[in-house]
């Protein structure tokens, strides 16, 4: 988290447990980044397995350094997402390059009754705003992602419920954007 606002500030990390899955694997994928650039990384699980969560980790510490993506990747397993992708903004990271890493939860093969779906909302120009979305009924959460489109544009929260995601981005490009919240689901 990085906090610009010249006061502390606390946030809340959320762990999904469960009992380990068949084929149960976390894969990792490092890039280097290019100063005062867009990055992205991407990794996958192993062919015909399905991604059940993700995340990234950068290794700028400059506080002008955002993610603006972290989203589950479709693949070849019938649709279903078979890896994780982080973007990072990195505009004002003018010093030397840095590390970005996707880590990807997968299983293989799919849990019962996993599933994937999100929604689309819209961030205008230099606001905030969000969107929640359920898994199927029945349905319990294991991951939360969300795609910005604006480059410009930052994840602000990303939180994963029992049964639902809910993304917040902000926007600090010159147009109104859409943002995607995704929510990965087993039964």
């Amino acid at each position: 988290m990085n906090n610009t606002s010249g006061g502390a500030t606390t946030f809340n990390v959320t762990a999904v447990c469960a009992a380990q899955p068949l084929g149960y694997k976390i894969v990792a994928k490092t890039v280097t980044t290019t100063p005062i650039w867009n990055d992205t990384a991407t990794a996958n699980c192993p062919a015909g397995a399905a991604a059940l969560s993700g995340g990234g980790l950068a290794s700028s510490r400059d506080l002008r350094t955002n993610l603006n993506s972290s989203h589950p990747t479709v693949g070849e397993f019938y649709g279903r997402p078979a890896g994780w992708q982080t973007d990072l903004n990195s505009y004002y990271n003018t010093g030397a390059a840095k590390k970005l890493t996707t880590y990807v939860v997968c299983a293989k093969p799919a849990p019962a009754g996993y599933t994937t779906g999100g929604d689309t909302f819209t961030v205008a120009t230099g606001a905030q705003s969000g969107a929640t979305t359920a898994c199927p009924s029945g349905g319990v959460a294991t991951g939360a992602g969300a795609w910005s489109g604006a480059k410009e544009g930052n994840l602000n929260t990303l939180t994963l419920g029992s049964n639902f995601a809910q993304a917040y981005g902000n926007n600090n490009s010159t147009h109104d954007e859409d943002v995607f919240v995704y929510v990965t689901c087993v039964s």
